[in-house]
């Protein structure tokens, strides 16, 4: 599964960085990114086995195509990849704007009820 964004800002460990950081980015810089930004809905799922099947769009995913890198770890000066799409994914999911996530601390902890006790590990990045 891929996963792109046109702008926006997200959660990750930057290189050289401590801790988390919530980089942004602020136009799409990816060709793939910037050609998807540019449909409506701003959010959708593209299953490329069944879009390749629509002639005009079959030679333009079989081919290569840059989109952020953006994971776990995110690093400035190399965000952008190049994959060959229907090669690599079986769809691609897109979100025009990314939002930051919060981030859960050491997971949920059990009280003694058998009820989660969430109170004292939750962390906001940003």
């Amino acid at each position: 599964m891929g996963m792109d964004f046109g702008s926006g800002s997200f959660t990750a460990r930057v290189r050289g960085e401590p801790g988390f950081q919530t980089p942004s980015i602020d136009s799409p810089e990816a060709d793939l990114a910037s050609f998807l930004a540019e449909l409506a809905p701003s959010e959708f799922f593209v299953d490329l086995d069944a879009a390749s099947a629509y002639r005009p769009l079959a030679d333009w995913l079989d081919s290569d195509h840059e989109f952020h890198a953006v994971g776990a770890v995110w690093l400035p000066e190399n965000h952008v990849d190049t994959h060959h799409l229907t090669q690599s994914f079986d769809g691609m999911v897109f979100v025009e704007t990314g939002t930051p996530t919060s981030l859960r601390l050491g997971g949920p902890q059990a009280s003694g009820d058998g009820e989660e006790d969430d109170s004292e590990d939750t962390a906001t990045a940003g």
